[in-house]
């Protein structure tokens, strides 16, 4: 488990948050695979033995949240080119707006950059934030427990 900073740069100004407790989990792309924190990408794997897939979900607001790599120690972020990197430290662009669908799927929006969603292509590679939109088997994800 991880200690949060009790403030986070948002778009250049400091503010408090408070992040709640985590929960250790898995997210499953509806396309059948298991979202991937490396030690610098992000990617999708088959294979749930694999150490780098659990995650760390933070909320930082009520819908908000952050995903952590435990193995890889390293924060889920979107640039502002649309890009799914991996980052040490806590910035805005590491917040998801998380919604609940009414099919038992999730969507994380970029909140840095709205209309922008977290999502795997059907090969398992990260899909360019402009690429993606609400409806797309790309950005449904499924939590499951943590290995």
């Amino acid at each position: 488990m991880i200690s949060l900073p009790t403030s986070v740069d948002l778009f250049g100004k400091m503010a408090s948050i408070t992040p709640n407790p985590s929960r250790r989990t898995i997210l499953i792309c509806s396309n059948g695979f298991y979202l991937r924190v490396n030690d610098d990408a992000i990617d999708g794997v088959t294979d749930i033995q694999d150490e780098n897939i659990v995650l760390e979900m933070h909320s930082v607001a009520i819908g908000e949240i952050v995903l952590f790599g435990e193995k890889s120690m390293k924060y889920i972020a979107m640039d502002n080119d649309g890009n799914l990197i991996t980052t040490s430290s806590l910035v805005h662009t590491c917040v998801f707006k998380e919604k609940h669908l009414t099919t038992g799927y999730n969507t994380y929006e970029s909140k840095a950059n709205a209309g922008w969603y977290l999502g795997l292509t059907i090969k398992g590679t990260p899909k360019r934030g402009p690429k993606t939109s609400p409806g797309q088997n790309a950005v449904s994800f499924l939590t499951g427990d943590a290995p």
